[in-house]
């Protein structure tokens, strides 16, 4: 979870909105295009507009100069999701056959790439263009009461899992983070700051006939390919 709370302290000081932005965007670039089952990417699409918001300068320059060359882009974003699979998974599924997806959206290549494109332009942007508007320089960037707010937000839902008040989901659900029963495995932070004690109260279910119970937990390592099988055993 250090992307998280670094990236809630970049917003919260208001001063390193761009550091803020390529942060969070590599970020993204990193998980979104991970093979299903895991579908990351619907998480990486719906938080690209954030992204947007935390420099506005730049993203409309970024609009404003991409906007001419929308139909060669669009042809370029075809071509890509045409590619993907066959690329990313090639070796690892039958010809034609399709990665698992839990959830089943069935838009995992053009969900991918369209996150690979968005996001590796954003940070791109984020980092070398001038905003947009007169004169091209950067507006003053205090830090207002609302970046504030959303910054002690973010570091407060991001600081959730150690505090034990909360795992799944939460800022740290992609990082194999485990706190509970007081066996976790983060490097340096142990249990110290389960201050409830929820975490440590805990119950193992080996079989029940409650349905809500037996519906709430998916396997979704039946469904890994051969190759992600091969990489989580390395």
């Amino acid at each position: 979870g250090w992307v998280d709370d670094n990236h809630a302290l970049l917003l919260l000081g208001g001063r390193c909105l761009r550091a803020a932005a390529v942060l969070g965007c590599g970020f993204h670039l990193a998980i979104c295009p991970m093979l299903s089952p895991m579908s990351v990417y619907p998480f990486s699409v719906l938080m690209a507009p954030l992204y947007v918001f935390v420099v506005p300068g730049q993203a409309e320059r970024l609009f404003g100069l991409a906007r001419p060359w929308a139909g060669p882009l669009l042809a370029v974003y075809a071509a890509a999701v045409a590619a993907w699979t066959p690329l990313m998974a090639a070796g690892d599924l039958p010809p034609g056959e399709a990665p698992f997806e839990y959830p089943a959206y069935g838009c995992w290549a053009p969900g991918v790439v369209w996150c690979v494109l968005v996001y590796g332009a954003l940070a791109a942007a984020a980092a070398c263009l001038p905003p947009g508007g007169a004169g091209g320089a950067d507006p003053p960037s205090l830090p207002t009461t609302a970046s504030r707010a959303l910054g002690a937000a973010v570091l407060a839902f991001g600081l959730a899992p150690y505090l034990g008040v909360r795992n799944y989901p939460a800022l740290a659900m992609f990082s194999n983070l485990r706190v509970e029963a007081g066996r976790g495995n983060h490097f340096f932070i142990g249990d110290d700051f389960d201050l409830t004690g929820w975490q440590r109260d805990f119950v193992t279910v080996f079989e029940t006939d409650i349905p809500a119970l037996r519906h709430m937990q998916v396997d979704l390592g039946q469904r890994f390919t051969p190759a992600t099988r091969r990489a989580l055993a390395a």
